[in-house]
């Protein structure tokens, strides 16, 4: 299966383990400590991640310099101040139904001129007009 012309099964990877991430963060109870659960978690997520490192070695160098470090600990922090924002959001009442696209609709709408900029990815017509979209939809969205 493809979507435009590309495989479609990272996409359905992401959908589905993204389904999974927001319905098990709305999960836990009210006295939880949240960076306790985050803590188990990641470990869980080293261990797992140690294996399909060990399972896959021909997906390229192991080595890193010291500079090229930096971003997995940007990424790390990034992780946990994501992952503690939805529990926060959760917790102060944000409806699972919609927090994860109004997230998700706020983050195209911030990563399509970095991706233009940054990256030099190209940007059409039918681009913009979908970032059009997805700022009403957002808007939309976010209407009790």
């Amino acid at each position: 299966m493809q979507i435009g012309g590309l495989p479609a099964w990272p996409y359905l990877l992401m959908v589905s383990t993204l389904v999974a991430y927001q319905v098990l963060l709305k999960l836990p109870r009210p006295g939880l400590n949240i960076l306790a659960f985050q803590t188990f978690a990641y470990a869980v997520a080293l261990a797992a991640a140690a294996f399909l490192w060990w399972r896959n070695t021909g997906l390229g160098d192991n080595r890193m310099t010291a500079k090229e470090m930096i971003l997995p600990v940007l990424f790390g922090l990034s992780v946990v101040g994501l992952e503690f924002a939805y529990v926060a959001a959760f917790r102060l009442g944000w409806p699972v139904s919609t927090t994860g696209v109004m997230v998700t609709v706020g983050t195209a709408v911030v990563l399509l001129p970095i991706s233009y900029f940054a990256f030099r990815e190209t940007l059409s017509p039918v681009n913009l007009a979908g970032l059009a979209v997805c700022a009403a939809g957002l808007w939309m969205v976010s209407l009790r």
